[in-house]
């Protein structure tokens, strides 16, 4: 009798694939694929050689390796931290914060004086598991942290059933057809609570195979789509996808692509879905939470909230629980329903501004000013510190635009006293793996330039 306080790791057939891993490939345009089976050996192997210690920060880049470390961590009764940066400077701050602690990683500079565990070569060959683990539904398996896009990162803790129930709700709005067995490609990192869901956890409840090939350019995506078998999924972001519309490469069927992270802009939403001849569907969540709503922003304005969530309003603020949460959480955006069973994502909380008694969105001036010819990357921000008379500051990255003309489409559509009075020309922005700006960085820059 399964005990009732417990549910399987793996919620699939042993023959089942789950993953095809293109540094095996020994032929041209074919990938290995690993089973059920096979993978649940390589966790339990992986499991039974992990340091007695309660916590794992880990930071596998390969995302076949981080599937099955976080699962080994899990089923080892540990817990995966999952920091949004890598570099030593958050080792080491994590070290301080947590006890009993070390890395397990797939080749990676490393904080001295830190137990570190190397996956890399990690289960290669085995026997076939028939019986997934059983993972106690209170164990807490993972904690995640916000990308500090608004402030100071903060940790989020995540319990075995926290993430079983999210990704099956999950999965019932990402998929057409549960029966379906579907390819999935990423290129979002798996330590990301969007890249966590779609190829970590997903896969362990859905008809998903994953890719662990790590794609960054139109043409990597393209070849590794290329050798994945239809019906094709692309798991991205809006900064991917706007390199994708500027490219030229020919790409094979792409049945469904799922986007996240930031808000879409529509007339690239169009363009794409035009020259893919497939739907684009944006996800709404948090780190806090999760996923939380999805739209076909070419259809619809408005958002449809996943149907087991709860909203509560209370002084313009917007309150979310569901069963599988551990209470209830604030949602850093301002939200505007519609009717009980939609909504409109209007701004972060921190993203109103208030200029000469009016009130913008940066959100909308950085949407004006990424749609603007000649913009290749941009951000509107408010000078640090008090001092209002400065406004607003555009950093902008172009190789011919004038600072009039980078504000033009600006200039045109909102209030001239959210129109930025000073435009840096910078080499690039501080951006990370899915796109996003920290405050801090962003301030950094500034002051350089």
């Amino acid at each position: 009798m399964i005990d009732a306080l417990k549910t399987a790791l793996v919620r699939r057939l042993p023959t089942d694939s789950i993953a095809s891993k293109a540094n095996l490939a020994t032929v041209e345009n074919t990938w290995p694929i690993i089973q059920v089976g096979e993978f649940l050996q390589q966790v339990v192997a992986l499991a039974n050689r992990l340091p007695d210690r309660s916590y794992a920060i880990n930071l596998c880049t390969n995302r076949y390796q981080f599937l099955v470390s976080f699962c080994a961590v899990i089923v080892r009764g540990q817990c995966n931290l999952l920091p949004s940066s890598k570099n030593i400077s958050t080792q080491s701050n994590l070290a301080n914060q947590y006890d009993s602690i070390y890395i397990i990683h797939d080749g990676l500079e490393l904080a001295s004086g830190l137990l570190a565990v190397d996956c890399s070569q990690v289960g290669e060959e085995g026997k076939i598991f028939e019986n997934s683990p059983d993972i106690p539904l209170n164990q807490l398996c993972a904690i995640t942290f916000t990308s500090g896009s608004t402030g100071q990162s903060k940790p989020n803790l995540k319990t075995w059933d926290t993430l079983r129930q999210g990704i099956e709700i999950g999965a019932r709005y990402y998929l057409d057809n549960e029966h379906r067995h579907y390819s999935l490609l990423a290129t979002v990192p798996p330590q990301h609570m969007w890249g966590l869901e779609t190829s970590i956890l997903l896969p362990l409840v859905a008809n998903v195979c994953i890719s662990d090939s790590q794609p960054l350019f139109p043409a990597d995506i393209c070849s590794s789509l290329a050798r994945m078998k239809p019906p094709r999924i692309l798991v991205t972001s809006p900064l991917q996808i706007l390199a994708l519309d500027n490219s030229t490469i020919d790409f094979p069927k792409i049945d469904l692509i799922l986007c996240a992270t930031a808000p879409l802009d529509l007339s690239l939403a169009e363009r794409v879905e035009h020259r893919f001849g497939c739907s684009i569907r944006e996800i709404y969540g948090c780190t806090e939470v999760g996923s939380i709503a999805i739209r076909q922003p070419t259809k619809s304005a408005e958002w449809e909230p996943y149907d087991v969530f709860q909203f509560r309003h209370s002084e313009n603020k917007v309150y979310i629980q569901c069963g599988h949460l551990p209470g209830e959480v604030f949602l850093q955006d301002v939200l505007q329903f519609t009717s009980k069973n939609r909504f409109r994502l209007i701004a972060r909380q921190g993203d109103i501004i208030k200029i000469g008694g009016k009130r913008g969105s940066l959100s909308e001036l950085n949407r004006l000013l990424l749609s603007t010819p000649g913009v290749q990357d941009g951000v509107i921000l408010e000078p640090p510190g008090d001092n209002s008379s400065e406004r607003l500051i555009a950093l902008v990255v172009s190789s011919h635009l004038s600072s009039s003309q980078a504000v033009e489409k600006i200039r045109a559509n909102v209030d001239p006293v959210f129109v930025p009075r000073r435009v840096l020309f910078v080499k690039e922005l501080p951006r990370s793996d899915l796109g996003k700006l920290s405050r801090e960085k962003l301030f950094a820059l500034y002051n350089s330039a």
